[in-house]
């Protein structure tokens, strides 16, 4: 398998964003290669790792209809389980 990423890499048929993420580069005629876009890249990753990842702020509401606000950035958060208590502070010391 990795042999043929490998050759498929090298003829330029598949190109490589991360560590076992691969995609196909789409050309366009005036613009030239076209990158994937940011919440394509963050769905790969949280299929691949379990994680559930959740909009929020100005990005939450313009997706759900709520708001026209346009945000500079695309902010989401990762939703911390209930089996999975923090046991020590992020921060600092006890």
């Amino acid at each position: 398998m990795a042999s043929a990423l490998k050759r498929y890499k090298q003829a330029g048929v598949i190109r490589q964003l991360a560590r076992g993420i691969y995609d196909y580069p789409r050309v366009d005629p005036e613009l030239g290669l076209l990158h994937p876009s940011m919440d394509e890249i963050a769905k790969v990753v949280a299929g691949r790792g379990a994680i559930r990842l959740q909009a929020s702020g100005a990005y939450a509401a313009n997706l759900l209809g709520l708001s026209t606000q346009m945000p500079m950035g695309k902010h989401c958060s990762l939703p911390t389980p209930a089996s999975f208590p923090i046991t020590r502070p992020i921060y600092g010391r006890w």
